[in-house]
C-alpha cells in the first residue's frame, strides 16, 4: 500500500515575506515539511513585476494556488497509486483469479466454437463442390456409354 500522505489547507499556509534576491524584490513563502514530498524545494519564490512590492497580495494568491494544485496533483496521484495497490492486491486474491481464468477459458472456447462453424462450413461447401463434379462425371460417363452403345448396335447391325 501507498504511504499515507498528508496535506493541509491554504489556513495552515505560512505567511509570504518579501526579500531581495539577485538585486529583484521577490514575495517568499515556505514550504511547510509536512508537504515537503510534493514539491522539489523548500521555498516557492515570486518576482515582484516591475520591481514593486505592492503586488505581495496577489503574489501571495499566486504561490498559494500553486501549492493547491500541487497538492491537488500530488493528492491525486497517492489516489491512483493506492488504487493501483488494491487492483493489484484483488488480482491477487484466489476468487478473482479464478474468476479471471474462467473469463480467458470462455473466451478461448468461443474463438475455438467460431473456428468450429467456419470448418464446417467450409468441409461443406467442399463436400457440395465434390458432389457437383461427381454428378458432371456420372453424366459424362453415362453420355460415353450411351455413345459407346450406339456404336456397338451400330457394329452389330453392319455385321
Amino acid at each position: 500500500m501507498a504511504d499515507k500522505k498528508i496535506f493541509i489547507t491554504r489556513d495552515e499556509y505560512p505567511k509570504a515575506y518579501e526579500s531581495l534576491f539577485r538585486g529583484k524584490p521577490h514575495v517568499f513563502v515556505s514550504v511547510p515539511r509536512k508537504i515537503q514530498h510534493a514539491f522539489g524545494s523548500n521555498t516557492i519564490k515570486r518576482v515582484a513585476p516591475n520591481g514593486f512590492i505592492k503586488d505581495e497580495i496577489r503574489l501571495t494568491n499566486k504561490i498559494y494556488d500553486y501549492m493547491d494544485r500541487v497538492q491537488a496533483e500530488a493528492k491525486a496521484a497517492d489516489e491512483n497509486k493506492v488504487a493501483q495497490d488494491l487492483a493489484q492486491a484483488d488480482s491477487r486474491h484466489p476468487d478473482t483469479r479464478v474468476s479471471s481464468e474462467m473469463q480467458i477459458i470462455e473466451h478461448r472456447i468461443f474463438r475455438l466454437n467460431n473456428i468450429l462453424q467456419r470448418k464446417a462450413k467450409e468441409a461443406v461447401n467442399k463436400r457440395v463442390v465434390l458432389l457437383l463434379q461427381i454428378k458432371n462425371e456420372e453424366k459424362k460417363l453415362q453420355a460415353l456409354s450411351s455413345l459407346i452403345n450406339t456404336r456397338m448396335d451400330r457394329t452389330v447391325a453392319e455385321m
